[in-house]
């Protein structure tokens, strides 16, 4: 079989957009028969460990879920903690929009590390509260108190990997740029993670424990 190969290299723009342009061009024309046109190199890379990175980062959610279960011996309280990984993804997506750095393998690789940290700062928060809650103390007083507890132990813990990531997001000498997305990708998740995670997380408790009182004074009478 006869192959006539076609190099190119991409400048200013990512390699998944060129690719998609391109392969609308190749739509619209047409090929005699037994003639094929693929993608190879980089770009058949790319699509490949796209499909398995979103395998790998869905897997990461549901692992994460799994382990804090029985930690609490409820489903209600890890799915709070889990929220906290939307409220990361909002960071990540601005952040790399700010920085005008595309979506890439590296970047991906970072939502999935910041899984784990978004989750550990949830954890942190609502195992808190759920302690003094347990204590007898009212469920607002309960989310007050730990919120307080946990603010600087979470706001330090984020402060500290958003600046130990810092270097690595702003280098720009040879053979370092390729880590810069992944570094953007944890330091914007983590940011925003951390702020929301402060406010939404205990309005959540909130509402869940309200709900679980009533369901259980319905229950004994």
């Amino acid at each position: 079989m006869r192959t006539f190969n076609v190099y190119a290299n991409v400048d200013n723009d990512d390699i998944g957009s060129v690719s998609d342009n391109i392969q609308q061009i190749i739509n619209e024309m047409e090929f005699p028969a037994g003639y094929d046109v693929m993608f190879d190199g980089e770009v058949a890379v790319i699509k490949s460990s796209f499909g398995d990175l979103g395998l790998g980062l869905a897997l990461a959610i549901i692992l994460a879920f799994l382990i804090i279960v029985p930690l609490f011996r409820s489903f209600r309280l890890p799915l709070i903690i889990i929220l906290t990984f939307p409220l990361g993804i909002i960071g990540v997506a601005y952040l790399l929009w700010a920085t005008g750095t595309y979506l890439s393998i590296q970047s991906i690789m970072g939502i999935i590390m910041m899984v784990g940290i978004a989750v550990s700062y949830g954890n942190i928060l609502v195992d808190r509260i759920n302690v003094i809650s347990k204590e007898g103390i009212a469920i607002k007083d309960a989310i007050i108190s730990g919120s307080k507890d946990r603010f600087r132990p979470v706001l330090m813990t984020a402060s500290t990997t958003i600046f130990a990531l810092l270097p690595t997001a702003l280098a720009t000498s040879s053979g370092t740029e390729s880590n810069v997305p992944l570094a953007i990708a944890v330091i914007g998740g983590t940011f925003m993670a951390t702020l929301l995670t402060l406010y939404i997380i205990p309005i959540l408790y909130s509402f869940i424990a309200k709900k679980t009182i009533t369901i259980e004074n319905e229950n004994i009478e």
